[in-house]
């Protein structure tokens, strides 16, 4: 169609006749498809959010016909192909056709508009299909939605189709008289007007195979989908060699076709994957030989963009070779390993070695050995490492990896190393300007340039030739770009990065560009004297003269020269299409210490540091231009970040503290913590993460590449000296001995990757509204859960504010920065919470009651949670809570005696119990636990008294003085906190009988060589036989029966104790054995561990009603209460007009015209005047109250 030199010569469109009749209409529409109802197993799926495809819509009298371009539908359509073939859907079978509850934007370059929701009902065993369009244009909308409704049933109309054309007074289909519909059976009616296509365009016939086969298949498709997926991890290559399936497609790909997509996967991952090898290597064997590969990977690997040189994967592949060599020659059995006097290791050869005796004994437990990575792989120095095999295998893993990525560049053609300069001086002479060719070539407003060369004409589903290729000629460039050749492979392969397609085209042509340059020296010589000529009566650009004055300057040519003066003409072309402003300020700019010492370096970190094309926000074809359009990494690095430091604080001892179970940490001479303080370095650990938080938030917010790159390397750098020689040293264990540590590192590795592809694709030039949405960026139902647990989340919303503040140029004051923030996220929620009243609008508008599992779902559960706000603490001291636990006796002590009026009690026995057998009872205890707590009779204590005191005590047995026989048990238990030890006394009053037996027992005196015992003093009633112990109510008396015990004093080598025989009446329960007759039954309470975790401070129904109402009480009441207050902001039926306020004064902040702080600070005013006032956010957000969409009443 084209005029140029390269164009080819096409037919002309009136080889195509139209075969219209008057009532097509036809135009481009988005369009996608859901099946009604939702197959059983599509949640499986569903995560995969359909999308809308571009088709081109044809609707004539009988059928809607859509193809995938106008050459396709111009082909169909045309009197040649005169077939009856299957079609999208008849009109007859349609159901309904309604507008959508809401306007749907696509994406930021498309318009919101309505969408037509048409439903379908298909033949076979599809079942009903629901189609849903939008208009590609906003003028076009009218004319669509004339057409659809003239064109379905009557029936079929919904009522918001009817009323959004009485309120834009277009012809409404009830006011005509119903059309005929006897097409199909009017025999003389000619079907070559109505012809139509399947979805991808092929010409099957009615009823053939695939079709017959699409009706048979289930109601849940996962081929698809996979397949889809698995398609996106090819690169730019390999797509073109792969049939590419749309969500549309009746027919679904083979196992075969899923099983090459993931070997293509792997292929085109080849580096990536050696990348990982690389972490994976220091990972098991940390020491300095294997940290120069993640210094590699996540330095420079990941970082270069599109690809690291060949060179660097040789370099890297013969420092391999160098590592595997030299430890496998120290492992010879002429070297060995010395130790000095310190305990550390040193190579040396024979015989001046260490034996594993001496090693073992006297070894530091961190030797700078293992560090370095030299060391005999004897099992000395680590004992996992005990062979040959087990220190080299990871490196010769490496190996292998990189010699596999080797294979696959040059199978791939990409395997091309330079063997001058001159590459990298023509790269950076020619890049930008191939760069801009390519992507103005194709118009596309896609961020990723390989969309673009996947497209090569209409799309059939097939695989492509290898030979078939997009035109690399560009519409605005006179440059000419020579063909490109792959290398000669051994198999039809062509393979290109997914992101970065147009910079190795850019690469693999600076060959064939050099010779060009050549083979046209000569010509330039020969055409030196005319351009001379020509050059002195041209008046140059400053910025002209400057670059001609400077390639003179490199290739040793006067300004004056023929050659100069020829590729002068080159760079005034490239002049006119670059900001004049931005190429004088460069010119003048000063060169930099790195520039004059390291020019290499410099031109690497220009290529690494790159800014976005001036005025890129003026025109899409100047914004696709930059070598970086970029990409976000932020929000999955952050929680990457705070995900690894949540970790780093509740495992810190796996971490940073040393292991005390290590015997290597036992011998060594290590640092002990303090086990109620929390360690210093703990606290370092959280600073230092928290800095580099903020750092990388710093550098997000500026868009600063350079912070960036600082960052990445610092980080990389204090990393993994941290894990290799800090902790090591502080710990006394290697960082691949401890899994834990490993894990944490691993969690850095993620988040240091994330970081290096943040740097190689780039910050992106504008990030828009966080909180405004399109179709394409919708977001998901986690996206919502994790946005809501975000605003609740304490400190993290306001500290992203503050910190956004600080780092933007703005006007306003940080007062109404928060205000704005707290707005836009106020909006967003209400815009969720708007978008399920439209689905539910069926049933707000009156047609139908709210269905019960609804009812169930939301109200429902709310008062569950309040009838367990109150029931909950009676069941919580129930004996139906399930997580109550056992409060087992442990430890019960025993002491009897006399007590006088004072309360001092002369001790005569005392004893204790640490192992209480459970017993059973004839009582009622329910699920509490029943011990049996025995002692023995004897007494553990001699019992002695000074002769004052003895005398004291016959003078009161002596006296009227009131005296009591006391026995008292203190119990021991594990809980509840605070009352862990119990105690119960019982005394009874001492009788006169029991006076005059004891006083001859007070006063009896033992000899060494005699051996005397009285007759017992029997005390009736003096302890229950059961006791409860409760949890906070002390000991508790469960039986009636009182037990009885006789006392009785014994003597024998000049010592004296006491013993306790309990009496057994014949009518009384004995729970006690024959060994230990002298026992008391205790029954235990279970009891709830864990209040004090839950702010209780005291065990007791009390405290939990008081904590219940305090806490829940107060959260439930402001939920439910007050709600009138917020009527004005909650209930807004479309605040997207507001948010679109919030997006512009993004916008405005972003720019750099002058006056633009001017523009946000009114825009910011007109904001604020909008919420201010009710009846302008009326007018703005929709007059609807319950958000019933059907009359479109919204007021634009």
């Amino acid at each position: 169609m084209g005029e140029g030199p390269f164009s080819v010569a096409s037919d002309p469109i009136a080889t195509y006749p139209l075969n219209l009749d008057g009532t097509t209409t036809a135009g481009w529409m988005k369009y996608r498809r859901e099946k009604l109802p939702a197959p059983r197993l599509g949640f499986l799926v569903s995560w995969m959010k359909a999308k809308y495809l571009h088709r081109y819509v044809v609707l004539d009298s009988s059928h809607l016909v859509f193809y995938q371009d106008e050459e396709r539908a111009l082909k169909h359509r045309s009197r040649k192909h005169r077939k009856r073939l299957k079609t999208s859907f008849k009109w007859r079978d349609v159901i309904s056709l309604k507008l959508s509850d809401s306007k749907v934007q696509y994406d930021d370059m498309s318009p919101s508009l309505y969408c037509f929701e048409v439903v379908v009902r298909h033949a076979g065993s599809r079942g009903d299909v629901k189609y849903v369009f939008q208009s590609e244009l906003t003028k076009e909308f009218n004319l669509f939605l004339s057409a659809l409704a003239f064109a379905v049933p009557r029936e079929a109309l919904d009522e918001s189709i009817v009323e959004y054309l009485k309120e834009r007074n277009l012809p409404n289909p009830l006011d005509v008289a119903p059309p005929s519909r006897t097409t199909d059976e009017d025999p003389n009616f000619d079907e070559n007007k109505s012809e139509w296509s399947s979805v991808t365009g092929d010409e099957s016939t009615l009823g053939d195979p695939e079709d017959e086969e699409f009706d048979d298949k289930s109601g849940f498709a996962w081929r698809i989908p996979l397949y889809r997926l698995l398609y996106n991890f090819q690169n730019a290559g390999f797509k073109l060699e792969t049939a590419q399936y749309e969500e549309d497609d009746l027919n679904e790909p083979s196992m075969h076709e899923i099983v090459q997509l993931v070997i293509n996967g792997v292929r085109s991952k080849s580096a990536s994957i050696c990348c990982l090898a690389l972490v994976i290597c220091f990972t098991v064997q940390a020491d300095l030989l294997n940290m120069v590969y993640v210094l590699a990977v996540f330095g420079f690997l990941i970082v270069e963009n599109p690809r690291p040189s060949p060179t660097v994967w040789t370099h890297l592949l013969a420092y391999t070779c160098c590592i595997i060599a030299l430890r496998y020659v120290f492992q010879l059995s002429i070297f060995c390993t010395g130790m000095t006097n310190r305990g550390y290791f040193y190579p040396s050869f024979e015989p001046y070695c260490t034996t594993a005796t001496d090693a073992a004994t006297n070894a530091k437990s961190i030797q700078p050995m293992v560090l370095f990575g030299l060391y005999k792989f004897d099992g000395v120095a680590i004992d996992d490492v005990t062979s040959v095999y087990d220190g080299l295998q990871w490196n010769f893993y490496v190996m292998l990896f990189l010699l596999w990525h080797q294979r696959e560049l040059r199978l791939q053609g990409f395997w091309a190393e330079a063997h001058s300069g001159d590459i990298d001086q023509a790269s950076s002479r020619y890049k930008s300007e191939v760069m801009r060719g390519l992507r103005t070539s194709f118009s596309s407003s896609h961020d990723s340039i390989d969309d673009a060369f996947l497209y090569d004409g209409p799309v059939t589903g097939k695989k492509l030739p290898v030979g078939a290729g997009p035109s690399l000629t560009s519409q605005r460039s006179s440059r000419h770009f020579p063909g490109v050749e792959r290398a000669a492979t051994n198999v039809s392969v062509l393979s290109m990065d997914n992101s970065d397609i147009v910079n190795e085209v850019a690469a693999q042509v600076l060959q064939e560009m050099k010779e060009q340059e050549k083979l046209e020296a000569e010509k330039k010589a020969a055409e030196a004297a005319m351009a001379a000529n020509s050059n002195d009566n041209v008046a140059h650009s400053p910025s002209s003269r400057r670059s001609l004055e400077y390639e003179a300057s490199a290739g040793n040519l006067s300004p004056s020269s023929p050659k100069a003066a020829r590729d002068n003409v080159v760079s005034k072309q490239v002049d006119m299409d670059a900001d004049e402003s931005e190429v004088g300020f460069h010119a003048r700019a000063k060169e930099s210490w790195l520039e004059k010492k390291y020019p290499k370096a410099h031109a690497y970190f220009q290529t690494v540091i790159c800014k976005p094309p001036a005025q890129w926000d003026k025109d899409i074809q100047v914004a696709i231009t930059g070598e970086k359009p970029g990409r976000d990494f932020y929000t999955a690095s952050l929680s990457v970040l705070l995900f690894s430091s949540v970790y780093a604080v509740i495992f810190y001892e796996e971490l940073g503290e040393a292991d005390s179970s290590s015997t290597s940490v036992a011998d060594a001479n290590s640092r002990v913590s303090s086990s109620s303080l929390l360690s210093g370095y703990l606290v370092l650990l959280v600073l230092i993460e928290l800095i580099f938080i903020i750092w990388d938030r710093v550098a997000y917010v500026t868009s600063s590449l350079q912070s960036k790159v600082i960052l990445q390397y610092s980080y990389t750098l204090v990393l993994h000296m941290t894990v290799w020689y800090f902790l090591p040293s502080n710990t006394n264990i290697y960082f691949q001995q401890r899994p834990a540590l490993v894990a944490f590192y691993l969690f850095q590795c993620v988040y240091l990757w994330l970081g290096a592809l943040q740097i190689r694709y780039g910050y992106p030039a504008y990030l828009g509204s966080r909180y405004n949405y399109t179709e394409e960026t919708k977001v998901t139902e986690v996206g919502e859960m994790l946005f809501g647990l975000m605003m609740q989340a304490p400190f993290l919303f306001e500290m992203r504010a503050l910190l956004d503040y600080m780092c933007t140029k703005t006007s306003l004051s940080w007062q109404h920065w928060v205000l704005l923030e707290d707005t836009a996220a106020h909006l967003f929620g209400v815009k969720g919470d708007m978008k399920g009243r439209v689905e539910n609008a069926e049933i707000l508008q009156g047609k139908q009651r709210q269905p019960m599992k609804t009812k169930l779902t939301s109200a429902g559960v709310m008062l569950l949670f309040l009838l367990i706000c109150l029931v909950g603490p009676l069941a919580m001291f129930s004996s139906i809570n399930p997580s109550t636990t056992a409060n087992d006796v442990t430890l019960t002590t025993v002491v009897f005696g006399i007590v006088d009026e004072q309360e001092t009690m002369n001790q005569l026995y005392s004893n204790s119990d640490s192992n209480s057998p459970s017993c059973k009872v004839d009582l009622n205890t329910e699920s509490a636990s029943v011990q049996c707590v025995e002692f023995d009779v004897f007494s553990y204590d001699v019992w002695a008294l000074s002769p004052p005191r003895m005398d004291l005590l016959v003078t009161q047995l002596q006296s009227t003085q009131a005296l009591n026989w006391t026995i008292s048990f203190t119990f021991t238990r594990p809980g509840p906190t605070g009352d862990e030890s119990i105690s119960t006394e019982y005394s009874v009053k001492m009788t006169d009988e029991h006076r005059n037996a004891l006083i001859p027992m007070i006063k009896q005196t033992v000899t060494d060589d005699d051996s005397t015992t009285l007759s017992s003093i029997q005390i009736d009633s003096l302890f229950p036989a059961v006791v409860q112990l409760t949890a906070s109510s002390g000991v508790l008396q469960r039986s009636t029966q009182m037990r009885s015990v006789g006392i009785t004093k014994h003597a024998s080598d000049g010592s004296t104790w006491w013993t306790i025989e309990p009496v057994v009446s014949s009518s009384g329960s004995n729970y006690c054995s024959s060994a230990y007759p002298f026992c008391i039954v205790a029954v235990s309470d279970r009891i709830v561990q864990g209040l004090t975790t839950l702010g209780i401070s005291s065990y007791g129904l009390t405290a939990v009603y008081i904590f219940v109402v305090v806490t829940v009480g107060s959260a439930v009441k402001g939920f439910f209460r007050g709600k009138l207050y917020q009527i004005q902001y909650e209930e807004l039926p479309d605040p997207e007009d507001v948010l679109e306020l919030v997006e512009g004064i993004y916008i405005a902040r972003h720019e750099h015209y002058v006056g633009h702080l001017k523009d946000e600070v009114r825009i910011f005013e007109t904001l604020v005047r909008v919420l201010r006032s009710p009846e302008t956010l009326i007018k703005v957000t929709g007059t609807n109250i319950i958000h019933i969409p059907t009359a479109k009443e919204k007021l634009d």
